[in-house]
This record gives structure tokens, C-alpha cells and sequence, in this order.
């Protein structure tokens, strides 16, 4: 016990031997109540923070172990070190998260008003001064909850496995990457969770990352946004944050492993024709625009696919997914159009067919594959999907030739279809 305390008092007595004097000279000036809650702003946050992530890594340690087969309470000597382990690394991380005076002055800049807005986002001093450098934070703190409780989890549950699975290897110790893939893909719902913690605030930090282009440093001829990086610059983090949510939104909850903006496996890609009065005509070999990240990142179009994945993208139209609700299905296939405006798109979708939320709706019947209520849409790159809940069909065709007209290029297929039903 003697030599506990003294330890203690080499590492830390210096800390302690300041905040007596703190208090003394704060007592002398009658304000210890303002150096309370100067201590109160610059620890508590980091105390609290500190007990958020041990409580985010111990659960999902727990979990890991659980996922295993195995549990603390059978490992009682692992325990008690592991729990050690959490909370040394826990205090580790806190310690470089949210800073405890910049939610002091985001609390102190509730109510108050400026008058100054920026040029290019219209926001005020009061947001720049004290709203955005508490978001900014606290969203990497998010991100540090999400991405070390998922990396804990994940290798808690491979070493655990590994263990309890297969002893003799791990006593060898002679593991490699290979004895890790046989015990399978780790996708559990709190896994899940996690990475659509860290998917949602890398979003939302690249989001908050675009305001921060006001700060930059251009030394002596300004300071601020450039022309380059408001037309160029600002949309390419505005793409990021994109990225990011198409990530956390769309293709993790699906499992949409082969679809992104481009890919890195060139060789699973095809060469895309354009019909000429020549014959076909290529306009994109495997290694073009597909196989490098795009300059502009968009949610209206150019992600890269497989009918896999497409076919597993359309299942959420069944309703109650975790993209969709059925009340969304329902309002997204659902006319939009006014009898004006679809006579003014005629030409494009052609007759007895409207527009919903970013699909094509068929009115009526007015072609053997058709239906009332049947939606999708044809892609200019050769491609045409549709979904016909009176069927209980779904159709995905993709083509290596783009298409020749804004309706007629898939007739035959469907009328085939069709006839084959």
C-alpha cells in the first residue's frame, strides 16, 4: 500500500501540488466557485467521455466473446485484465476527443446573436465561433466510439473463436490469414450498428469539413475560400460526404458488395458499346472510367453493379426494410405527374406510363409486360430493371450496349418475357 502511494504521488503529485495552489489563490480572490467551475469545464467531459467509450468497448468486448461461444464470467482472471485494458485504453482515447472548453463555449453561445453571415454557406459568427468546433468534435468522437468498438468486437470475437474452435493451432501460435477466413463472415447486428455509426459521422465530418474551407491559410495574399476550392474543392467534399452516406444508407444495410463508383478489379468490368452506322463502336474499355474514382461523386447516377446486387437493391421495395418503409415504397412508385406535365414527358417514357419518385410507373396495359402499378426504369448505359408486384416479378437485364432511343431498346426482351410466363 506504501509504495502504491508513492507511485502515485511521483506520477502525479506535481498535478496535485498545482490544484492545491489553484484553490489557495482562487480562495484568496473569493472566486472558488468560479475555479469549480473552471475544473468542473475542463475534467467532467473528459470523465465523461472516458466512462462512454470503457462502456462501448466492454459491451462490445463482451459481445465478442459472446459471438465465440465463451463469456467473462468463465474466464475470471481474463476478466478482471481485460476490464483493466478497456479502461487504460478508454482513457487513452478520451483524452484526445472532445476538448472540455469547447463545450464550455458552445453552451455559453446558446442564445447569442451576430449579424455577419458568410458569402458562401450564409452562416454567422455564432456558428463559427461555437456551434462548429463542438459538432466537429463531437462527431469524431462518435466515430472514435464506433470504429474502436467495432475493431474490439471484431478481434475479441476472431481470438475467441480461434481459441475455443481450434486449440491446438493457437497454441502453436502459428496463425495466419487463411485460419482466419474459415471460421466465416462476421456480421452480427451490433457489428452492423457499429459500422453505421462510423459510416453516419464520417459522413457528417465530411460534411462539417466543408466549412472549415473558410479558414484556409492562402499566406499573405488572404484568407478564406479560393475560386478553386468553391467550384471545385467544395464539391468534392460535398462528394465525400456523399460517399459516406451512400455507404451507411444504401449498400452496407443490403450487403451490396460489388457496387460503388468504380471498382478495383478492373477485370470484372466489360467493354461498353455505342450503336453507329458502322456497326458498334466501343466507348469504354474495362480499364476507363470505371476503374479509377470518379472526379464528382453523385447520388443520380454512375455506381457500377452487378445483377446480384441489383437484385438485392430492388428487395427493399418489398417494404419494411431497413432503406425503405413500406409508406415510402408506397409514395415513390405512386403517379406523380399531372396529365400536363406527362403529356410533356410523352415522347420520353412513352404513353400509359408516368413518374414516381425517380422511377418510371406503368398506367395500364398497354403492351402484354406491362401492368398497372409496374415500376423501374431503363438505364442510357443498356440497362433496364422493373419491379411488377402483381407478378410478384423482378426483372434485371444489364446490356453492354447503350441504348438507341428513349423507349423501344428492351421490347423484345420483355415481350419474350413475357410470352415465356
Amino acid at each position: 500500500m506504501f509504495f502504491g502511494v508513492l507511485i502515485l504521488l511521483l506520477f502525479f503529485g506535481r498535478s496535485l501540488c498545482s490544484l492545491l495552489i489553484d484553490y489557495k489563490w482562487w480562495g484568496e480572490m473569493g472566486q472558488v466557485s468560479t475555479w469549480q467551475r473552471m475544473w468542473m469545464y475542463r475534467f467532467l467531459p473528459d470523465f465523461a467521455q472516458w466512462l462512454i467509450l470503457a462502456l462501448v468497448l466492454w459491451i462490445a468486448h463482451s459481445r465478442g466473446m459472446h459471438y465465440a461461444g465463451t463469456s467473462l464470467r468463465l474466464n475470471r482472471r481474463y476478466a478482471v485484465f481485460a476490464t483493466g485494458a478497456i479502461l487504460l485504453i478508454s482513457l487513452v482515447l478520451a483524452t484526445s476527443s472532445i476538448d472540455g472548453w469547447v463545450i464550455a463555449r458552445f453552451i455559453g453561445g446558446r442564445g447569442v446573436d451576430s449579424s455577419w453571415h458568410d458569402p458562401v454557406f450564409g452562416r454567422s459568427l455564432v456558428f463559427y465561433f461555437f456551434e462548429l468546433p463542438f459538432y466537429t468534435q463531437l462527431t469524431g468522437f462518435l466515430e472514435v466510439c464506433a470504429a474502436a468498438g467495432a475493431i474490439v468486437y471484431y478481434v475479441t470475437a476472431r481470438v475467441w473463436q480461434v481459441r475455443t474452435r481450434f486449440p491446438d493451432l493457437w497454441a502453436s501460435g502459428q496463425l495466419n490469414w487463411d485460419d482466419v477466413r474459415r471460421l466465416g463472415r462476421l456480421e452480427t447486428g451490433i457489428f452492423k450498428v457499429l459500422l453505421a455509426f462510423f459510416l453516419a459521422g464520417l459522413s457528417a465530418y465530411f460534411w462539417l469539413g466543408r466549412y472549415e474551407l473558410l479558414y484556409t491559410d492562402h499566406g499573405e495574399l488572404m484568407t478564406g475560400i479560393d475560386y478553386v476550392q468553391q467550384h471545385i474543392g467544395l464539391p468534392l467534399q460535398t462528394a465525400k460526404a456523399v460517399a459516406a452516406l451512400l455507404a451507411e444508407r444504401v449498400t452496407r444495410p443490403l450487403g451490396l458488395a460489388s457496387t460503388g463508383f468504380y471498382t478495383t478489379d478492373p477485370s470484372r468490368l466489360v467493354t461498353q458499346y455505342a450503336p453507329s452506322d458502322a456497326g458498334l463502336r466501343a466507348i469504354d474499355l474495362p480499364d476507363g472510367r470505371y476503374a479509377r474514382p470518379p472526379v464528382f461523386e453523385s447520388l443520380g447516377g454512375g455506381l457500377v453493379s452487378t445483377v446480384e446486387d441489383y437484385l438485392s437493391f430492388l428487395s427493399v421495395f418489398d417494404g419494411g426494410s431497413a432503406v425503405l418503409s413500406a409508406a415510402d415504397v408506397r409514395l415513390m412508385t405512386s403517379e406523380s405527374l399531372t396529365p400536363e406535365q406527362r403529356s410533356g414527358v410523352r415522347q420520353l417514357m412513352g404513353p400509359d406510363v408516368s413518374w414516381g419518385f425517380c422511377v418510371g410507373v406503368d398506367l395500364a396495359a398497354r403492351q402484354p409486360w406491362m401492368a398497372p402499378g409496374r415500376f423501374g426504369w431503363n438505364g442510357g448505359s443498356g440497362t433496364t430493371a422493373y419491379v411488377d408486384p402483381s407478378r410478384e416479378l423482378t426483372v434485371v437485364l444489364l446490356t453492354q450496349r447503350t441504348m438507341q432511343a428513349a423507349t423501344g431498346d428492351f421490347d423484345d426482351f420483355y415481350r419474350a418475357l413475357a410470352e415465356g410466363l
